[in-house]
């Protein structure tokens, strides 16, 4: 048992305990429900397995040929456990270019038009 003191305009007592945090793995797996053991070509792994804390993460270039499915494995001795995370992609160069081009042709012809 562990006790917070806050200093501010008031000060008052709080208790809490710490308990340990889970360890928690996490996958990409395919459709066929197969773990996928990658890394891409910039060495990034499409797993993330740490015996520390619960702070996973995957940065992995996924291949297009298939949809995927981010499994988590709970290895602690806690039955259930929340956890929350975040997916996020980056466009690929093609993309990118893409939107370059359209962005200087909308420039292109909107000074075609003022002139």
């Amino acid at each position: 048992m562990e006790r917070l003191h806050i200093q501010g305009e008031e000060a008052y007592e709080d208790t809490f305990t710490a308990t340990e945090l889970s360890d928690l793995d996490l996958f990409l797996v395919d459709s066929g429900g197969t773990e996928l053991r990658l890394t891409d070509a910039l060495g990034r792994a499409s797993y993330s397995e740490s015996p520390v804390d619960s702070v996973e993460h995957i940065y992995f270039t996924l291949p297009a040929d298939d949809s995927y499915t981010l499994r988590v494995k709970n290895l602690s001795t806690t039955q259930n456990e929340e956890f929350g995370f975040a997916v996020w992609s980056i466009p690929e160069p093609g993309t990118l270019v893409l939107f370059g081009l359209a962005g200087g042709i909308t420039i292109f012809t909107r000074r075609l038009r003022i002139i």
